[in-house]
């Protein structure tokens, strides 16, 4: 009995030692998944993760800090941590990731943005936030790490072409502005430029209600409303108008318009541009002075002008050149007509007295009849000169021409009674 005794003593403490290393199997099995778990999660992550011991030597190292410091995660455990950071970095973070940074408060985020470098030397922007670890008595590390390279030269450039934007906007000749599409169109935006070219402040353009009736001459509203109705159609117009300036004097200006359609086809945004063309309108001015002034004085000289093309053979005429000639412009609208309207005893002198003073690059003056739609006759005295281009060579003639039929008769008058007293 005694002996059964020990016998059943002994088989449960075998049993109580098989559930022992059971249970101890199933608790190392656990902490392996659970190991592994993490690691998978650590790897899975976007972000760098990199932890260290006390002494800022790395213990883990993930796929993401691999993929953004370059190098495999064996060739950098049991390294200093400040490996990966660029020396100028270093020097001024030197006790980052260990137990010497006593300024980094346990259990707390440490955010810092500073230079990180690859495994190629090459140094880029990152983000790194670090956590201090306090466990079993020990403090350790863990950095998550942010490449934002890219971010950053993107926010530099952004600033750059702010900058450059600003400037072109301030020195350009053009003032730009956006405005709502409907109502008065109230402006929403002016480039500040629009102080030194039209002398306002931009915040007074933008906080006024009712900006174009108040400052398009008034002569000039009537062309703009058909021109706004033609921007529905097309999204695009330009427009010409005087516009009030902030000294009450008026300015031309070249206005161009295009509406910005949402996804509906509604639209959305209208946006413009100004551009004085004072200078061009007084130039059109001064222009169409100097063509009154031409017309008067052929009128009062009793001359017809002409142009030649000589490539085209196109021929314009002033006019008066009905009144003066006889003919109408569509008539002798080229070379061939010019001369097929002489007397047909005069057109090959004509011809010659062209082609001499083509050849020999001189003026030209000659008197020929020309036979009126009437069939009367009349007597041209033609003068010419040529006009060259860069290169010395003649590409047009310009010249006017006159009725001498009145003189002609006056000189062939004594001859005639002359011829008749010797009959």
């Amino acid at each position: 009995m005694y002996t059964s005794l020990l016998a059943c003593i002994a088989l449960f403490f075998l049993l109580l030692a098989y559930l022992l290393l059971r249970h101890q199997r199933i608790i190392a099995s656990q902490i392996k998944r659970g190991n592994e778990r993490a690691r998978n999660i650590l790897d899975s992550s976007a972000d760098g993760i990199i932890t260290t011991d006390k002494d800022g030597k790395i213990r883990n190292f993930n796929r993401s800090a691999e993929s953004i410091f370059g190098y495999r995660s064996r060739n950098v455990l049991g390294k200093d941590f400040h490996m990966l950071l660029s020396e100028d970095a270093g020097k001024s973070v030197q006790n980052l990731m260990s137990a010497r940074s006593a300024e980094l408060p346990a259990d707390k985020n440490h955010n810092f943005e500073l230079k990180g470098r690859r495994a190629n030397g090459e140094a880029f922007v990152m983000s790194l936030m670090i956590v201090p670890v306090r466990a079993n008595g020990s403090v350790s590390f863990r950095a998550t790490v942010r490449d934002i390279n890219e971010q950053k030269q993107f926010e530099i450039n952004s600033r750059y072409y702010k900058q450059m934007m600003e400037y072109l906007l301030q020195a350009s000749p053009v003032v730009f502005y956006a405005c709502s599409p409907t109502g008065n169109l109230p402006i929403t935006f002016v480039s500040p430029n629009v102080e030194e070219l039209f002398g306002y402040k931009p915040e007074s353009i933008m906080n006024s209600a009712a900006f174009w009736p108040l400052h398009i001459h008034p002569e000039d509203r009537e062309c703009i409303e058909p021109a706004e109705e033609s921007m529905r159609q097309n999204d695009e117009v330009r427009l010409e108008y005087r516009l009030k300036l902030n000294d009450d004097s008026y300015c031309w200006v070249a206005d161009s318009r295009v509406l910005v359609r949402d996804e509906s086809g509604d639209p959305h945004l209208l946006i413009g541009s100004w551009e004085s063309i004072e200078e061009r309108k007084q130039r059109e001015l001064e222009l169409d002075l100097d063509k009154e002034r031409l017309r008067i004085g052929l009128r009062c000289a009793e001359l017809a002008s002409w142009d030649w093309v000589i490539n085209t053979g196109e021929v314009t005429w002033s006019e008066n050149m009905t009144e003066q000639l006889g003919f109408p412009e569509a008539l002798l609208s080229d070379f061939d007509h010019f001369t097929t309207a002489a007397h047909p005893e005069d057109r090959d002198g004509i011809r010659d007295a062209f082609r001499e003073s083509l050849v020999y690059d001189q003026p030209i003056s000659y008197q020929y009849r020309i036979i009126w739609p009437d069939k009367s006759i009349h007597w041209i005295h033609l003068k010419g000169e040529f006009v060259n281009d860069d290169g010395g060579s003649p590409v047009r003639m310009t010249g006017v021409m006159e009725d001498i039929t009145a003189q002609k008769q006056l000189h062939e008058a004594p001859r005639s009674v002359a011829n008749m007293q010797l009959v």
